[in-house]
């Protein structure tokens, strides 16, 4: 995790060296649809998913992107019905591939991929397990989508994928949960 925190200043100094002026910032907001199907059995379906995105171009085709994520929800335990909490926070970094580049064209699809550090917390109100759950762990992304510009002022659709796993989404779960999946929503931003 804590790589993240120093190779994200350096990639971003780094594409300074050989970007092209243009940068672009963006939020996102979608629904996070988890792959594993016991998180999805506790907090339901779909979870709100925001983020902050930022990005420097090297060429007119290939921008180094940052982006932070913040993703919750509320359920129930499975057996007794008890509520709980899930936060989970990730920072990643990587390429994105402009199909055809951006030069502020109307429509471009684009694809991308990338590491991230994720941070889950869960709040769990029952007597039968630990009341706050803590875990770090490393986690890949695939990005892909549509990129819609007018001007600099640009909106996106966007399709991603995270994957992740954790020991357990409470203490009474001791095998390993994927607690990635899938994200689909909107973004709208600026391009420098």
């Amino acid at each position: 995790m804590y790589l993240l925190y120093y190779a994200f200043p350096i990639l971003l100094f780094a594409s300074s060296l050989f970007a092209s002026p243009k940068a672009y910032i963006e939020g996102r907001a979608g629904a996070f649809y988890f792959q594993d199907h016991l998180p999805r059995s506790i907090y339901g379906n779909t979870t709100v998913d925001l983020e902050a995105e930022g990005g420097l171009f090297f060429k007119d085709k290939i921008a180094v992107w940052a982006n932070f994520n913040y993703n919750f929800a509320s359920g129930s335990s499975l057996e007794l019905f008890h509520k709980t909490h899930l936060t989970l926070l990730s920072l990643s970094v990587g390429p994105k591939f402009y199909i055809f580049g951006i030069d502020r064209r109307l429509f471009n699809p684009y694809l991308g991929i990338g590491v991230a550090g994720t941070f889950l917390k869960t709040s769990d109100h029952s007597p039968y397990v630990e009341k706050h759950l803590h875990r770090y762990r490393f986690a890949g992304v695939a990005k892909s989508g549509f990129l819609i510009c007018k001007n600099s002022i640009c909106i996106d659709l966007f399709f991603d994928y995270y994957i992740s796993n954790s020991q357990g989404l409470a203490s009474a779960v001791k095998n390993p949960v994927n607690i990635g999946g899938f994200k689909t929503g909107l973004g709208m931003g600026y391009l420098f």
